[in-house]
């Protein structure tokens, strides 16, 4: 399970000039990244970008954040990714951006 608390958190000590009008707008380029990845596992790492920015809108608002969540996991559903292997994905991303 994702601990959204512990991640944002942590997103404010890693990334305390980040807003969120610039986590909206990298959210978006990981979007089409996503949607223009060739493979499966292409699309996972994107997915965990996507995450990540996602966990970055949380700081600022949560209505919007789970706006965004919810539309990944559709993405997700559509694209047949379990949501397991895109946050194993953002475990070690997270890791290297400590």
């Amino acid at each position: 399970m994702i601990d959204f608390n512990k991640l944002t958190k942590e997103h404010k000590d890693m990334f305390p000039k980040a807003g969120i009008i610039g986590q909206l707008l990298k959210y978006i380029e990981e979007t089409k990244e996503f949607k223009t990845a060739p493979s499966v596992i292409k699309k996972t790492k994107e997915a965990s970008d996507r995450l990540i920015c996602i966990v970055g809108v949380m700081r600022f608002s949560k209505t919007i954040a789970n706006i965004l969540l919810k539309k990944l996991l559709l993405d997700l559903y559509y694209e047949d990714i379990e949501i397991r292997y895109v946050h194993s994905e953002l475990i070690k991303k997270w890791e290297i951006n400590k």
